[in-house]
């Protein structure tokens, strides 16, 4: 079973591989090419993704959070 820092270093990750996607979805299109919803709601997504990132960074061991910024590091 995973420890709770685990968990909290795979729940980073994936917020990071969400902003991932949000980003490259902007880099297929300009900005103004997507509604005012659509843009409204990547916004909403980005801000609770940031907001997640935050409250998850200090549950993370020194171990993890080691690992977790190699990772950001290997896929940009």
């Amino acid at each position: 079973m995973k420890n709770s820092n685990s968990l909290s270093a795979e729940v980073y990750i994936n917020t990071y591989n969400i902003e991932k996607a949000i980003s490259n979805v902007f880099n297929y299109t300009t900005r103004e090419e997507l509604s005012f919803d659509v843009q409204d709601t990547f916004d909403a997504i980005m801000a609770e993704v940031y907001e997640m990132r935050r409250t998850l960074k200090p549950m993370m061991s020194e171990e993890n959070k080691i690992k977790v910024d190699e990772l950001v590091r290997s896929r940009k």
